[in-house]
């Protein structure tokens, strides 16, 4: 029971220890909303190299980035 106990305490003592991914933007920061991403497009382009995803992050990035050699747009 002790170990238990102590397995337990231990795991959420890594959990707070271990440092968050988010990282805030301040409100005096020159970095403005871009509108010239269109997640349509990206959705589209997802389907379309969905197939690398789970084969090889670098083919799926490289499909992502240049769908016109991919598809001929």
């Amino acid at each position: 029971m002790i170990i238990r106990i102590l397995l337990l305490v231990s795991i959420f003592l890594i959990g707070c220890s271990t440092q968050s991914k988010f990282i805030p933007i301040p409100k005096d920061s020159n970095l403005e909303w871009n509108d010239k991403f269109d997640s349509d497009k990206w959705r589209e382009n997802y389907k379309k190299c969905q197939g690398f995803l789970h084969q090889d992050n670098d083919a799926w990035q490289w499909c992502m980035d240049n769908q016109e050699l991919v598809y001929g747009k």
